[in-house]
């Protein structure tokens, strides 16, 4: 049997809201007994892998915050590994991106000392005001390594929707005429981050909800990807993505993906690292 790395989403994966969806916990249990390696990555930019995993124990889900990505902890990630020498940052995002900066040894600057920052890093920020924003642009037009957590536009809240990080970026991205380098999905960088330190010969492969982040970011990793219906993507949306977000496999939710798997169903193992 191929052991996998399976790399999974949470929102529309594991629960919806604050419910767990049916089947999850068993599902979990299922694999792990099967031999298979679980990790998760979240665009949640706000709350720690401590926070998140204390709340889904409340929901019967156990998850190691160690196997979490979340996109503050990418963020920190990869600016530590792409630009090594950064260690004043100006944040415009929450406490949790400038806990994981420090936690790598940068040391955030204040607000009024903004003029010291040598990089820049967005997300959300639910105390965003317009001092703020004119700070980041001031900072930003020096030419500074300019990140973003991801670049969520929205995401869903109670029966509607509120401004995600993306939201912040794109108003600083248009205040200071430059792009931001995104951490979280869609882009790979958090996949194969949480594939670090696991064990050789693992097979990656995604699961996940969403086409434009968690499909597409497997995609762009060279990843087996499967969608399941139990979140935002419908079949029909899945049969009509374009190319670089139509998935490999389609199941019903998590406990069909891992009754599935564990069947002995196999799965391509094209997909490189």
């Amino acid at each position: 049997m191929t052991r996998l790395a399976l790399l999974l989403d949470m929102d529309g994966v594991l629960y919806r809201g604050r419910h767990v969806l049916p089947g999850v916990p068993e599902a979990l249990a299922q694999l792990e007994a099967a031999g298979h390696e679980l990790c998760f990555a979240t665009n949640n930019g706000w709350s720690s892998a401590e926070e998140i995993s204390e709340r889904l124990q409340h929901m019967g889900i156990s998850v190691r915050p160690e196997r979490m990505a979340t996109a503050a902890w990418a963020a920190a990630k990869l600016l530590h590994t792409r630009w090594p020498a950064v260690r004043r940052p100006y944040v415009l995002g929450s406490a949790e991106v400038a806990r994981q900066l420090r936690e790598r040894g940068m040391q955030p600057v204040a607000e009024e000392d903004h003029q010291q920052a040598d990089a820049l890093v967005v997300g959300i920020d639910l105390e965003l005001s317009y001092r703020k924003l004119a700070r980041a642009q001031a900072v930003g037009l020096r030419g500074v390594p300019f990140l973003a957590t991801d670049m969520d536009g929205a995401y869903p809240w109670e029966d509607g929707w509120l401004p995600g990080s993306g939201s912040l970026v794109a108003a600083v991205e248009r205040a200071t005429g430059r792009t931001a380098v995104p951490a979280g999905k869609p882009e790979p960088f958090m996949y194969r981050a949480l594939l670090q330190g696991l064990p050789e010969g693992l097979l990656p492969v995604v699961i996940g909800d969403n086409l434009g982040t968690d499909i597409r970011a497997g995609r762009a990793a060279g990843f087996a990807t499967i969608l399941v219906l139990s979140g935002i993507a419908t079949a029909a949306d899945a049969a009509a993505a374009p190319p670089e977000e139509r998935p490999d496999y389609v199941v019903a939710d998590l406990a069909a993906a891992a009754a599935w798997i564990v069947g002995g169903d196999a799965i391509s193992d094209e997909h490189g690292r």
